[in-house]
Protein backbone atom coordinates (compact mmCIF):
# COMPACT_ATOMS: atom_id res chain seq x y z
CA UNK A 1 0.00 0.00 0.00
CA UNK A 2 2.81 2.35 0.96
CA UNK A 3 4.60 1.63 -2.33
CA UNK A 4 1.42 2.40 -4.30
CA UNK A 5 1.08 5.73 -2.50
CA UNK A 6 4.71 6.59 -3.31
CA UNK A 7 4.22 5.73 -6.99
CA UNK A 8 1.07 7.85 -7.18
CA UNK A 9 2.87 10.74 -5.48
CA UNK A 10 5.78 10.46 -7.93
CA UNK A 11 3.35 10.37 -10.87
CA UNK A 12 1.55 13.45 -9.51
CA UNK A 13 4.86 15.33 -9.15
CA UNK A 14 5.92 14.38 -12.66
CA UNK A 15 2.66 15.59 -14.14
CA UNK A 16 2.93 18.85 -12.20
CA UNK A 17 6.47 19.45 -13.47
CA UNK A 18 5.33 18.48 -16.96
CA UNK A 19 2.49 21.00 -16.92
CA UNK A 20 4.57 23.80 -15.42
CA UNK A 21 7.58 23.37 -17.72
CA UNK A 22 8.57 26.67 -19.42
CA UNK A 23 8.93 24.85 -22.74
CA UNK A 24 6.62 22.78 -24.91
CA UNK A 25 6.42 19.18 -23.69
CA UNK A 26 4.27 16.35 -25.00
CA UNK A 27 4.08 12.58 -24.55
CA UNK A 28 3.03 10.40 -27.49
CA UNK A 29 2.22 6.73 -26.87
CA UNK A 30 2.05 3.77 -29.22
CA UNK A 31 2.73 3.57 -32.96
CA UNK A 32 -0.20 5.91 -33.65
CA UNK A 33 1.37 8.52 -31.36
CA UNK A 34 -1.61 9.06 -29.10
CA UNK A 35 -1.26 12.48 -27.44
CA UNK A 36 -1.16 11.19 -23.87
CA UNK A 37 0.03 14.47 -22.35
CA UNK A 38 0.67 17.98 -23.62
CA UNK A 39 1.32 21.01 -21.46
CA UNK A 40 -0.22 24.42 -22.03
CA UNK A 41 2.90 25.67 -23.80
CA UNK A 42 2.58 22.84 -26.33
CA UNK A 43 -1.07 23.62 -26.99
CA UNK A 44 -0.24 27.28 -27.58
CA UNK A 45 2.61 26.33 -29.88
CA UNK A 46 0.34 24.01 -31.87
CA UNK A 47 -2.53 26.54 -31.91
CA UNK A 48 -4.78 23.82 -30.42
CA UNK A 49 -6.83 23.26 -27.26
CA UNK A 50 -7.04 20.37 -24.80
CA UNK A 51 -9.64 18.57 -26.93
CA UNK A 52 -6.80 16.94 -28.89
CA UNK A 53 -5.61 15.01 -25.82
CA UNK A 54 -6.17 11.31 -26.30
CA UNK A 55 -6.24 11.58 -30.08
CA UNK A 56 -3.68 10.13 -32.51
CA UNK A 57 -1.28 12.85 -33.58
CA UNK A 58 -2.33 12.80 -37.24
CA UNK A 59 -5.99 12.95 -36.31
CA UNK A 60 -5.37 15.96 -34.11
CA UNK A 61 -3.00 17.63 -36.60
CA UNK A 62 -3.35 16.06 -40.07
CA UNK A 63 -1.11 18.75 -41.54
CA UNK A 64 1.84 17.02 -39.84
CA UNK A 65 1.69 13.90 -42.03
CA UNK A 66 3.75 15.33 -44.89
CA UNK A 67 6.16 17.32 -42.71
CA UNK A 68 9.73 16.28 -41.84
CA UNK A 69 9.09 16.44 -38.08
CA UNK A 70 6.55 13.61 -38.32
CA UNK A 71 8.90 11.52 -40.46
CA UNK A 72 11.61 12.04 -37.84
CA UNK A 73 9.16 11.04 -35.10
CA UNK A 74 8.42 7.71 -36.78
CA UNK A 75 12.15 7.02 -37.23
CA UNK A 76 12.87 7.72 -33.56
CA UNK A 77 10.06 5.36 -32.55
CA UNK A 78 11.46 2.64 -34.82
CA UNK A 79 15.16 3.12 -34.02
CA UNK A 80 15.11 4.17 -30.37
CA UNK A 81 17.69 6.85 -31.08
CA UNK A 82 17.24 10.30 -29.55
CA UNK A 83 16.97 13.09 -32.12
CA UNK A 84 17.68 16.79 -31.60
CA UNK A 85 16.61 19.33 -34.20
CA UNK A 86 17.45 23.01 -34.42
CA UNK A 87 15.54 25.74 -36.26
CA UNK A 88 13.36 23.21 -38.09
CA UNK A 89 10.46 24.50 -40.16
CA UNK A 90 6.90 23.59 -39.17
CA UNK A 91 3.79 24.53 -41.13
CA UNK A 92 0.80 25.01 -38.85
CA UNK A 93 -2.85 24.96 -39.85
CA UNK A 94 -4.40 28.00 -38.16
CA UNK A 95 -8.10 28.14 -39.03
CA UNK A 96 -7.36 26.72 -42.46
CA UNK A 97 -4.48 29.07 -43.12
CA UNK A 98 -0.86 27.81 -43.25
CA UNK A 99 1.61 29.49 -40.90
CA UNK A 100 5.35 28.86 -40.90
CA UNK A 101 7.24 28.70 -37.60
CA UNK A 102 10.68 27.49 -36.56
CA UNK A 103 11.30 25.21 -33.58
CA UNK A 104 14.13 23.61 -31.64
CA UNK A 105 13.10 20.21 -30.32
CA UNK A 106 14.18 16.85 -28.91
CA UNK A 107 12.47 13.49 -29.50
CA UNK A 108 13.36 10.94 -26.83
CA UNK A 109 12.05 7.35 -26.86
CA UNK A 110 10.15 6.16 -23.77
CA UNK A 111 10.64 2.50 -22.80
CA UNK A 112 8.86 0.07 -20.49
CA UNK A 113 10.52 -2.20 -17.91
CA UNK A 114 11.43 -4.67 -20.68
CA UNK A 115 13.18 -1.93 -22.69
CA UNK A 116 10.48 -1.91 -25.34
CA UNK A 117 9.66 1.48 -26.87
CA UNK A 118 6.19 2.57 -25.82
CA UNK A 119 6.17 6.19 -26.85
CA UNK A 120 8.06 9.41 -27.50
CA UNK A 121 8.69 12.34 -25.19
CA UNK A 122 8.85 15.55 -27.24
CA UNK A 123 10.35 18.73 -25.84
CA UNK A 124 10.78 21.97 -27.77
CA UNK A 125 10.27 25.69 -28.08
CA UNK A 126 9.48 28.29 -30.70
CA UNK A 127 12.53 30.09 -32.10
CA UNK A 128 10.74 31.91 -34.93
CA UNK A 129 11.69 35.36 -33.62
CA UNK A 130 15.37 34.45 -33.38
CA UNK A 131 15.40 32.93 -36.86
CA UNK A 132 13.61 35.98 -38.27
CA UNK A 133 16.15 38.35 -36.71
CA UNK A 134 19.03 36.22 -37.95
CA UNK A 135 17.64 36.24 -41.48
CA UNK A 136 17.25 40.03 -41.33
CA UNK A 137 20.85 40.38 -40.16
CA UNK A 138 22.08 38.08 -42.93
CA UNK A 139 20.14 40.14 -45.46
CA UNK A 140 21.63 43.39 -44.15
CA UNK A 141 25.12 41.90 -44.24
CA UNK A 142 24.60 40.75 -47.81
CA UNK A 143 23.38 44.21 -48.84
CA UNK A 144 26.38 45.81 -47.14
CA UNK A 145 28.73 43.36 -48.86
CA UNK A 146 27.23 44.13 -52.27
CA UNK A 147 27.47 47.89 -51.63
CA UNK A 148 31.11 47.58 -50.59
CA UNK A 149 32.00 45.44 -53.58
CA UNK A 150 30.22 47.75 -56.01
CA UNK A 151 32.21 50.69 -54.60
CA UNK A 152 35.48 48.85 -55.15
CA UNK A 153 36.35 48.79 -51.44
CA UNK A 154 38.14 46.02 -49.62
CA UNK A 155 37.31 44.85 -46.09
CA UNK A 156 39.23 43.06 -43.37
CA UNK A 157 38.51 41.43 -40.01
CA UNK A 158 41.44 41.26 -37.61
CA UNK A 159 41.32 39.14 -34.44
CA UNK A 160 43.72 40.74 -31.99
CA UNK A 161 43.79 37.70 -29.72
CA UNK A 162 45.09 35.36 -32.43
CA UNK A 163 46.56 37.82 -34.92
CA UNK A 164 44.44 36.22 -37.64
CA UNK A 165 43.22 38.49 -40.41
CA UNK A 166 40.42 37.66 -42.84
CA UNK A 167 40.09 39.86 -45.91
CA UNK A 168 38.10 40.09 -49.09
CA UNK A 169 39.85 39.44 -52.39
CA UNK A 170 39.55 43.13 -53.24
CA UNK A 171 41.44 44.07 -50.06
CA UNK A 172 44.24 41.68 -50.99
CA UNK A 173 44.33 43.08 -54.53
CA UNK A 174 44.74 46.64 -53.22
CA UNK A 175 47.90 45.49 -51.43
CA UNK A 176 49.10 43.71 -54.56
CA UNK A 177 48.22 40.14 -53.58
CA UNK A 178 46.08 37.67 -55.52
CA UNK A 179 44.44 36.28 -52.38
CA UNK A 180 44.26 36.88 -48.63
CA UNK A 181 47.61 36.60 -46.85
CA UNK A 182 48.90 36.95 -43.29
CA UNK A 183 48.90 40.26 -41.39
CA UNK A 184 52.70 40.51 -41.58
CA UNK A 185 52.52 40.33 -45.38
CA UNK A 186 50.08 43.23 -45.53
CA UNK A 187 52.18 45.29 -43.13
CA UNK A 188 55.28 44.61 -45.23
CA UNK A 189 53.70 46.56 -48.08
CA UNK A 190 53.32 49.76 -46.03
CA UNK A 191 56.10 52.24 -46.80
CA UNK A 192 58.69 52.08 -43.97
CA UNK A 193 58.39 55.83 -43.43
CA UNK A 194 54.60 55.53 -43.00
CA UNK A 195 54.51 52.47 -40.77
CA UNK A 196 54.73 54.62 -37.58
CA UNK A 197 51.53 56.40 -38.73
CA UNK A 198 49.70 53.10 -38.90
CA UNK A 199 51.05 51.93 -35.52
CA UNK A 200 50.12 55.21 -33.83
CA UNK A 201 46.60 54.96 -35.27
CA UNK A 202 46.32 51.45 -33.86
CA UNK A 203 47.29 52.61 -30.37
CA UNK A 204 44.77 55.45 -30.57
CA UNK A 205 42.10 52.98 -31.70
CA UNK A 206 42.37 51.17 -28.37
CA UNK A 207 41.35 54.42 -26.70
CA UNK A 208 38.72 55.68 -29.12
CA UNK A 209 37.50 52.51 -30.81
CA UNK A 210 38.14 54.08 -34.24
CA UNK A 211 40.99 52.84 -36.44
CA UNK A 212 41.76 55.42 -39.14
CA UNK A 213 44.88 56.32 -41.11
CA UNK A 214 46.29 57.10 -44.55
CA UNK A 215 49.61 55.65 -45.70
CA UNK A 216 51.57 54.80 -48.83
CA UNK A 217 52.05 51.26 -50.04
CA UNK A 218 55.38 50.39 -51.60
CA UNK A 219 54.58 47.91 -54.36
CA UNK A 220 57.00 45.25 -55.70
CA UNK A 221 57.68 47.36 -58.81
CA UNK A 222 58.71 50.24 -56.48
CA UNK A 223 55.62 52.27 -57.35
CA UNK A 224 53.53 53.98 -54.64
CA UNK A 225 49.87 53.53 -53.85
CA UNK A 226 47.94 55.60 -51.31
CA UNK A 227 45.34 53.87 -49.15
CA UNK A 228 42.91 55.03 -46.50
CA UNK A 229 41.88 52.59 -43.76
CA UNK A 230 38.75 53.02 -41.63
CA UNK A 231 37.92 50.46 -38.97
CA UNK A 232 36.09 49.95 -35.70
CA UNK A 233 37.37 47.98 -32.74
CA UNK A 234 34.93 45.59 -31.09
CA UNK A 235 35.65 44.81 -27.44
CA UNK A 236 34.53 41.75 -25.50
Amino acid sequence: MGNRVNIDLLDHRFRHLFEEAPFAAALYTGPDFIIEMANETSLKLWQKDSSILGLPLLQAMPEMETQPLFQILTKVYASGIVFEGKERTVIQDVDGNPKKIYVNFVYKPVRDDDKNITGILAIGYDVSDQVSEKKKLEELEERARMAIESAGLGTFDLDYKTGTIITTKRFANIFGFDASVQLSDYLSRIHPDDLPIRNAAELQAFETGKFQYEVRLLMPDQSFRWIRVNGTLIFD
